[in-house]
C-alpha cells in the first residue's frame, strides 16, 4: 500500500515523519532588501545526519502466506527482483564485488 508517508526507524522506535518531511522541516524567513521590500529565502536546503547508516524501505508487494502458514515477502534480491535506478545498481554491484 503506497501512502506517500516517510518513516524514521531508530533502533528502538519507529516514527511517522509525514508526506514531505524535509520540506515541512525547513523554514522560510523574510529577507529585507536594500529598497525596503521583502523577499522569501529558504534558510537551508541541505539535510545532514550524524548517524552511521540510513535505511529506506519500500514495500514492493504485499506479504503472502507460505505453506507453513507463515507470512513472507516473495521478493528475493539475490535473484535480481529489485528494480534500482541504473546508477544505484552499478554502485551496489561495485560495492558487492569488493567483498567477494
Amino acid at each position: 500500500e503506497k501512502t506517500g508517508l516517510w518513516w524514521k526507524f531508530d533502533d528502538e522506535q519507529v516514527s511517522e515523519l509525514g508526506t514531505h518531511p524535509f520540506i515541512e522541516g525547513s523554514s522560510s524567513t523574510p529577507k529585507s532588501e536594500s529598497n525596503g521590500a521583502s523577499s522569501w529565502e529558504h534558510e537551508s536546503e541541505v539535510f545532514s545526519s550524524i548517524d552511521a547508516y540510513m535505511l529506506i524501505y519500500s514495500l514492493r508487494s504485499s506479504k503472502l502466506k507460505s505453506r507453513e502458514g507463515r507470512r513472507e515477502n516473495p521478493i528475493d534480491i539475490t535473484k535480481g527482483d529489485v528494480d534500482l535506478p541504473p546508477h544505484l545498481d552499478e554502485w551496489m554491484s561495485y560495492l558487492n564485488a569488493t567483498f567477494l
